[in-house]
């Protein structure tokens, strides 16, 4: 995907597009971006411009068709209600015959848009290093950064970004400069209530996920990235299934962080090596050794990483998976990630990670399904009639941590609803209830403040939550939320900036709308089909898939040690450590932080305690490595 720019300038409008071409110019604005992939004049006499990547069109039938310049599919583009048809990750852009300019993205807002405003001009670019801020800087969003130390993925959520100056078109929103003024606005989503599925819908979930697979391969060649789980295994064998096994190839990481644990992927290389000994798929095993060069990889991509708010290192990895396939696949191969289908599923409680159990791994599925229950219509209404108390299941769940602080739920359905929503987006343990005076990083004050303006932000505008709709409700939520972060993000920032054509087919349009009205009955509650039970329904029954492969260990050292930390590791002892320490020493970001929201005595307790030789452990050990992150990618 190429990168684009809008710019309301006061001044005389000669700047400079460098990397990116001029597009249009009309008195104040001008619009920049190199090769889109469609520009038209529309019927309304505006000028369009589609930028992204596109599947193709939707058809009544559910199959999809390749995009084309015909009017009937270009007038889709104009039309936000009829984006739904539409499969792919892009935006649109509006310059009208009135100087106004408007933008909106696909419908889950794959893409992201930032957008400033200052005394002088109105800039909206595709990344920050194409905004105003890149040069002036700007104080630190505190709220930004309290989700982001906090929450997995380590990115602000959708709206937000680390300045107080710049924000980010949310999901179905629709941005509008008229005059140098920006207008946003949206068309509420209408959550849709679960189906009680029966067999047949089975072979329904079966087609669509062909579909998915068949309208983003490439008919040169078709890259896996592949571990050992369900899902890109799944999709290895769909490709397979549709193709034979010629145009089809595994990728995956050795996974070196540091000389003391070696390897720590072995059982993920081991599975995913006979699972495609099994296809006859030859496998690429791409080196990575954090010990030696992860000073390298983060050199590589930091400006990626910055450019892009991603404090995760996560983006490390794809980084160089995504330099192996450019140097050595042509440009017309396709990219297969699995990512997204435990949160499409399970809502993230599908990993195994949910109570440990050092010999039973269908143990540790059910406890899965436990935590799923946990969030479905069943126990929500538990809530509503005040009798959770006795449910086994929220019991044992709760007493995984018995030392950590529980809110009491609220007497009423709108504030237990809230409770949910915060548990489960909000918090870094997403037992239900998990309270926020568990995080050793915040305040009181800081607390309450990040509640209330993600309450404002995110979740004031969810009307019409019951226990019939909650899947419908997540699924959407998700969006803003892990789906932008970075784990998520970084794939498709990292292969776009390689030239690579990333694929996620867990993420089809067709697929989110068949798994947001899929009952608690379907591996999301307490009787006995498994987790992702329509995916494994069809690896059983419909193609041919070496089900026997899947037991044992499930990827890394840390499914049979306990306690084991890729954070500990990249902390302590890899070539990441020097960095680190070098930029925790000059408490650049640290100084950032308001100390009337974020406890800074802790901070500069644990960041010494850091720096001084010790190795930190259990909380401390997740807010140092936090803070190192973000102080080594830094801010403009």
């Amino acid at each position: 995907m190429t990168g684009f720019r809008i710019r309301y300038s006061e001044s005389a409008n000669k700047a400079e597009s460098g990397s990116l071409g001029l597009l249009s110019e009309n008195g104040k604005l001008r619009v920049e971006g190199s090769s889109p992939l469609f520009q038209w004049k529309g019927t309304d006499g505006a000028e369009y411009f589609l930028i992204g990547q596109l599947v193709g069109i939707r058809n009544t039938d559910g199959s999809i068709s390749k995009a084309s310049r015909s009017p009937e599919h270009l007038r889709l583009f104009e039309r936000t209600g009829d984006l739904p048809q539409i499969e792919g990750r892009f935006v649109v852009i509006r310059m009208g015959a009135d100087k106004s300019v408007a933008a909106w993205t696909d419908q889950f807002g794959k893409i992201d848009v930032y957008y400033q405003v200052s005394d002088k001009e109105t800039v909206v670019a595709s990344n920050l290093s194409l905004l105003p801020v890149a040069q002036g800087g700007s104080s630190l969003d505190q709220i930004a950064a309290a989700h982001s130390l906090t929450v997995y993925g380590s990115r602000p959520a959708k709206k937000h970004t680390y300045y107080k100056d710049v924000r980010r078109l949310g999901v179905g929103e629709v941005l509008r400069i008229q005059n140098g003024q920006i207008e946003i606005s949206r068309d509420p989503f209408i959550a849709s209530p679960f189906v009680q599925y029966e067999d047949a819908d089975l072979e329904r979930y079966f087609e669509i996920f062909l579909e998915a697979i068949r309208s983003r391969a490439s008919e040169q060649m078709n890259l896996v990235s592949l571990s050992s789980g369900w899902d890109s295994t799944s999709i290895l064998g769909t490709l397979v299934h549709l193709y034979g096994n010629k145009k089809v190839r595994g990728v995956i990481a050795r996974l070196r962080y540091t000389g003391r644990s070696g390897v720590i992927n072995q059982f993920e290389i081991d599975r995913a090596s006979a699972v495609a000994a099994y296809y006859g798929v030859p496998l690429d095993v791409v080196e990575y050794d954090f010990g030696v060069n992860g000073s390298k990889y983060f050199a590589e991509a930091h400006k990626d990483l910055r450019s892009n708010q991603m404090m995760s290192l996560s983006g490390l990895g794809n980084h160089r998976m995504y330099a192996h396939v450019a140097k050595n696949y042509a440009n017309d191969s396709v990219f297969f990630t699995g990512e997204g289908s435990d949160g499409a599923h399970n809502f993230g409680f599908s990993q195994l990670v949910t109570m440990f159990h050092p010999a039973s791994h269908e143990f540790r599925e059910y406890a899965d399904k436990m935590a799923t229950f946990l969030y479905g219509p069943t126990f929500i209404r538990e809530l509503y009639d005040g009798i959770q108390e006795k449910d086994p299941v929220w019991n044992l769940i709760r007493n995984i941590s018995p030392d950590a602080h529980f809110d009491t739920p609220k007497k009423d359905e709108a504030g237990i609803n809230k409770q949910i929503l915060h548990s489960l987006f909000l918090r870094s343990n997403r037992t239900p209830f998990y309270s926020l005076r568990n995080s050793t990083l915040l305040t009181e004050a800081g607390r309450e403040k990040y509640t209330a303006e993600s309450d404002r932000t995110y979740f004031d505008d969810v009307r019409g939550f019951e226990p019939e709709n909650v899947y419908s409700w997540y699924l959407h939520l998700y969006n803003s939320f892990y789906w932008q972060s970075t784990p998520v993000r970084a794939r498709e920032v990292m292969a776009d900036s390689r030239g690579v054509v990333l694929a996620n087919p867990f993420h089809d349009s067709a697929l989110i709308s068949f798994l947001s009205v899929m009952p608690e009955s379907w591996g999301r509650g307490l009787n006995l089909n498994s987790t992702k039970y329509p995916l494994k329904w069809m690896l059983s029954n419909k193609i041919d898939y070496p089900t026997h492969l899947q037991v044992g260990p499930h990827s890394y050292t840390y499914d049979v040690v306990h306690g084991f930390s890729i954070a500990g590791e990249l902390l302590h002892a890899s070539s990441l450590t020097d960095v680190f320490k070098d930029t925790l020493k000059n408490a650049s970001f640290a100084e950032l932080l308001d100390p009337a929201l974020f406890d800074r005595e802790y901070i500069d307790r644990v960041t010494k305690s850091y720096l001084d030789g010790n190795e930190a452990r259990g909380e401390d050990l997740g807010a140092v490595y936090a803070l190192a992150t973000h102080s080594a990618v830094g801010l403009y």
